[in-house]
């Protein structure tokens, strides 16, 4: 049987959904609704698959897998193994995740394994390195390949487009709503619903023509949202992707007919652009991730690997030339790779557990060393200096066996494993207080429940109550490190309302709160130790941005003034030091010290030596 022509307007589409999913992950806050190319590429495979299916009723299932194997596996199949080799080369403290993720891709899983392990599909711009992030969505494909013809086939095309429905209708309902809605088969089967329901409305009625209106509306819809709607978008679980979905199929159909729209598509840099996406889409995201340059120098080789993986792995393997037994071949070769990550995953270096990163503070607390950092206060205990406003005599006094609490947000929690380190080898104890979004505003003073936005646009909360620890007089040591209050929004959930430091009725709340935590730790007779926040180095967001600087001014003056007021407080600006030494200070993500490594030296080189204990 001779294969239908190849459409090049559909070449075209292809390319222009995954040169938004390539910006979005690339320049994400240029187009934080790129993601909507996955979309596309979701509607694209209904509509093919099903008109492949359409086309031979009669074709075993067999030839229609081994051709989809041919297509899929051998680029998908060396892009895991290539990545987690190249993790293990550079990073083995994430060889032991990578390999897992890696296994999940490789058994098609992916997608359920990201709803289990992850909060939602923007953490992969988080400080973790998932290089492997994007492989969810070819699992849902795989899942597709494997389920939807046998639908077909045994119930006939318009019962298994009834079956679909109610499988979208079952996913809707149980995931409305939630992150994991993203990942979720069910919930994304509306994409390819809605193509295979084009597939067989043309099949049917080959002369139906969408009106150029409706054709112009949906790509409206789907440009404009690709530059505005995020993917942590509540309105995404909650029904944003039934409209791509239809809106869509609408361009589609658009395309396929002959007129202005496929012409356009069908130049000659979108139809490269769209025979290569597979390997775009799959290489450009563990580039982007390992690669360590700029983006665009990873979009460029990306662009270049594609143009041979089109000639060495996927074009030789799809147009039958080489493999002979694609399904037996190809399946033995994923077999073994996931034999061999897992070992992988057995064999690798675990992460640094938090009780590891606490004696690797108490050695570098006693290892005789000097540090480079900029001087403006000298400090000899270690020969090192800290710029600080502090208005009380350096080093500040402590009672032995103190009592420390840490008091902040996410920032404050990555150090904790160092402060107990550091405190318990002076025979104190410290008590966590700092939480993942925990601002200043989350407290039970606030007369509204808030929620923290992060820079990926997750909300964290809402919370009823307070977060914030209290201060009671058995504490000696009052450490401050409340750095996302500077950089990240808030969220008023009750007005529907976002905030920020930068709002004075904000700044006037966030100025309440450390007032009340001074004036008890003023009565407990402690010291308190603020710590201005570095300038942030994320990726995306406000933080890139002058406002963050502004909020910067603001926080930093703010404390200033507290200190000036309280003999108790001493503000150290360590900002400085952590931007101007990255190396030491390590911020993956560019806002939280690495535990093991940034916090660690942040704490033995910044904070300790500010610190006299009574028996030290």
């Amino acid at each position: 049987m001779t294969r239908a022509p190849r459409i090049a307007a559909l070449d075209g589409l292809r390319g222009l959904a995954v040169v938004a999913v390539v910006i979005y992950h690339a320049w994400p806050s240029a187009l934080p609704g790129g993601w909507i190319g996955v979309s596309v590429f979701f509607v694209l495979s209904g509509y093919l698959i099903t008109g492949i299916l359409l086309s031979a009723p009669n074709r075993p299932l067999y030839d229609f897998w081994t051709r989809r194997a041919r297509r899929l596996l051998p680029a998908a199949i060396t892009t895991v193994a290539i990545t987690v080799g190249a993790v293990a080369m550079t990073d083995a403290h994430s060889l032991a995740a990578a390999a897992r993720e890696g296994l999940a891709a490789t058994t098609y899983v992916h997608n359920w394994w990201s709803a289990a392990n992850t909060g939602g599909y923007w953490e992969i711009f988080d400080s973790t390195p998932r290089p492997l992030a994007h492989m969810w969505s070819l699992s849902i494909e795989e899942q597709v390949y494997l389920v939807w013809p046998v639908l077909i086939v045994l119930l006939g095309v318009r019962r298994a487009l009834v079956v679909g429905l109610l499988v979208v209708v079952a996913g809707m309902a149980v995931w409305w709503g939630s992150a994991d809605a993203y990942f979720a088969t069910p919930v994304r089967f509306a994409e390819v619903l809605a193509g295979a329901a084009l597939a067989v409305a043309l099949q049917r009625k080959p002369s139906t023509d969408v009106p150029a209106f409706a054709v112009a509306l949906a790509g409206a819809v789907l440009v404009w949202w690709t530059f505005v709607l995020e993917e942590s978008d509540q309105w995404v679980s909650t029904g944003a992707l039934l409209v791509v979905a239809v809106a869509s199929a609408v361009m589609i159909a658009g395309v396929v007919r002959p007129g202005r729209l496929g012409l356009v598509l069908a130049t000659p840099p979108l139809v490269w652009l769209g025979q290569r996406s597979y390997a775009i889409y799959l290489f450009h995201w563990p580039l982007l991730v390992l690669l360590g340059a700029p983006p665009w120098v990873a979009v460029a080789a990306t662009l270049a690997l594609a143009e041979l993986s089109h000639h060495v792995i996927e074009w030789p393997i799809r147009s039958a030339r080489r493999l002979r037994r694609p399904l037996r071949t190809l399946g033995a070769v994923s077999a073994v790779l996931a034999v061999a990550l897992i070992a992988t995953a057995a064999a690798a270096p675990a992460p640094p557990s938090d009780a590891e990163i606490a004696a690797s503070t108490v050695a570098a607390l006693v290892a005789p060393t000097t540090v480079p950092v900029p001087t403006t206060v000298p400090l000899t205990t270690r020969g090192v200096a800290v710029t600080t406003t502090t208005r009380a005599p350096l080093p500040v006094h402590i009672a032995s066996e103190p009592t420390a609490i840490i008091v902040g947000d996410s920032t404050g929690y990555t150090v904790q494993p160092a402060v107990e380190g550091w405190i318990g080898s002076v025979g104190g104890t410290v008590r966590p207080g700092a939480f993942v979004s925990c601002g200043p505003l989350f407290n039970e003073r606030v007369g509204a429940n808030w929620a923290g936005i992060a820079w990926t646009g997750e909300i964290f909360g809402p919370f009823d109550g307070g977060c914030r620890p209290a201060i009671d007089e058995s504490v000696d040591l009052v450490l401050v490190i409340d750095h996302g209050v500077v950089l990240m929004d808030h969220l008023d959930v009750i007005r529907d309302k976002v905030t920020s430091i930068e709002q004075p009725e904000v700044l006037d709340l966030v100025r309440d709160e450390y007032e009340r935590m001074i004036a008890a730790a003023t009565v407990a007779e402690a010291t308190v130790m603020i710590f201005t926040p570095p300038k942030t180095g994320y990726p995306r967001g406000e933080g890139d941005t002058q406002p963050a600087n502004v909020r910067l001014d603001l926080y930093r003056s703010m404390i200033d003034a507290l200190a000036a007021t309280n003999a108790n407080v001493v503000v150290v600006d360590t900002g400085p030091v952590v931007e101007s030494n990255p190396e030491r200070y390590v911020r993956s993500d560019g806002l939280h010290l690495d535990s093991d490594t940034g916090a660690v030296n942040f704490i033995v080189d910044l904070v300790a030596p500010l610190i006299l204990f009574a028996n030290g």
